[in-house]
């Protein structure tokens, strides 16, 4: 009866150690899993390694300033972080903190672990920057700009983490940098200003010219202003084309005047403080002008004639030499179609680079006279001369001219009898021109 007993004992021992070995080899309960959700912002530690904080009306305000001054504090100059894209801080990810001040502005402070300061010096060594400057330039601004971002990444990290650090000499590069920023030259597109009718309004778009070292330049980026900017001016930012001019149909406080400079900034980014300004690049103050009748081109219509009497003659009747008329203009002012000669003659001012504001157009004829002694003839030669406006082409006035010469020939004598009627036809003018300060009345533009 014992020996049972005990046997039974035995059996339930089993039976408890075996139920036992069931339960431990059971998998383990899943604990609840948690929903996907988007990545926060971790409370920021008392102390970062490199930390901002800015102050501004807005939350979004404050935390765009801080991040800025986060920047600065990280590279040195936030602009590096410009040019290559690299954002110090990420809003939805990266801890910083949100209070109001007593004020009701906000307060934003942000900041950086020392890991997370070292990944972005070491990116920035690396990093491609993204600028702006004219296209023949681009080689060797963009190895300018490799050059200094390896040099800031190397400086700043020997400043914040006292490691050792031999920063790249920049000097021969900076050389080239320097080269093409002193051959910059900005000049009015038209000489003396912009043209204005009497009532001040413009006739061209303001424009001004960009050369380096005597040639125009396209993709120059430059900043135009109001004449005399204070420091809160913003200028417009504006290229110049293929041809070097840079246009604006609606600049500042127009009709102007205006100051026009190089936009170093946008050129050389951080580094444009490295870089003193070139005296040939000095900003253009540039406003409008009024038509000055003493700007004027001489357009002699009839093939192979010799053009505007002499220095002497003009200065007898107080004009300047006239403008010479290039060929392939004076060929378009031949049209016998008004509209065709119209178009040519508005297109004038612009094709002379704004040195004419009237242009003149002779049309000759001559006759023989009569035979004088000694086998000398007579000679008369009749200018009939339109006065245009180079800016829009239009009829201002018109008048003839006639004289007569004598000559041992007939060519001598007609020659003769052209050319004092070309005096006679620059005197006229003066006379017109200067009595209606450039615009002579309607009608015929004759002495009574």
């Amino acid at each position: 009866m014992r020996a049972a007993s005990r046997l039974g004992q035995l059996l339930l021992g089993w039976l408890a150690v075996g139920l036992l070995a069931c339960k431990a080899t059971e998998a383990p309960p899943k604990p609840p899993q948690a929903e996907a959700s988007e990545p926060k912002p971790q409370a920021p530690s008392e102390r970062f390694f490199i930390e901002a904080s800015a102050i501004s009306e807005t939350p979004e305000a404050a935390y765009a300033a801080a991040r800025t001054e986060l920047a600065r504090a990280l590279f040195g100059d936030p602009q590096w972080s410009v040019l290559t894209g690299l954002s110090v801080h990420r809003r939805d990810l990266d801890a910083f903190e949100a209070s109001p001040t007593d004020r009701g502005a906000t307060r934003v402070r942000l900041g950086l672990d020392p890991s997370q300061a070292l990944s972005l010096l070491l990116a920035l060594g690396d990093a491609t920057p993204e600028f702006q400057t004219p296209p023949a330039w681009r080689s060797v601004v963009g190895e300018l700009f490799v050059a200094h971002l390896q040099r800031t990444a190397c400086e700043r990290r020997a400043a914040l983490f006292s490691v050792a650090c031999t920063a790249a000499d920049t000097s021969a590069i900076d050389a080239e940098a320097a080269a093409l920023l002193a051959g910059i030259q900005i000049l009015p597109a038209l000489e003396g200003g912009i043209p204005a009718r009497p009532d001040g309004s413009l006739l061209r778009p303001p424009s001004c010219l960009v050369l380096w070292y005597g040639a125009p330049i396209e993709g120059a980026p430059v900043l135009v202003f109001a004449s005399d900017p204070t420091p809160e001016t913003t200028g417009k930012p504006l290229a110049s084309g293929s041809d070097g001019v840079v246009h604006w149909h609606d600049g500042p406080d127009a009709p102007g005047p205006w100051r026009i400079e190089l936009d170093r900034g946008r050129i050389l980014g951080p580094l444009a403080a490295t870089f003193p300004a070139s005296p040939a690049a000095a900003p253009l103050h540039l406003g409008a002008r009024p038509l000055d009748p003493k700007r004027w081109a001489l357009a002699d219509l009839e093939a192979g004639a010799s053009s505007a009497p002499s220095p002497e003659q003009l200065a007898g009747v107080g004009l300047p030499a006239p403008v010479v008329v290039p060929p392939r203009l004076l060929e378009a002012l031949r049209a016998t179609d008004e509209a065709r000669r119209r178009d040519a003659a508005a297109s004038a001012g612009d094709t002379l680079g704004g040195r004419a504001d009237v242009l003149l157009l002779v049309r000759s004829r001559a006759r023989y006279a009569g035979r004088a002694g000694s086998g000398r003839v007579w000679w008369e030669a009749t200018l009939q001369t339109e006065v245009r406006d180079a800016w829009t082409g239009s009829v201002v006035t018109s008048f003839a001219v006639s004289k007569t010469a004598l000559g041992t020939s007939d060519e001598r004598a007609r020659a003769s009898a052209r050319e004092l009627a070309m005096q006679a036809t620059a005197a006229q003018y003066a006379w017109c021109g200067m009595a209606s300060s450039g615009h002579a009345p309607d009608g015929q533009c004759e002495r009574e």
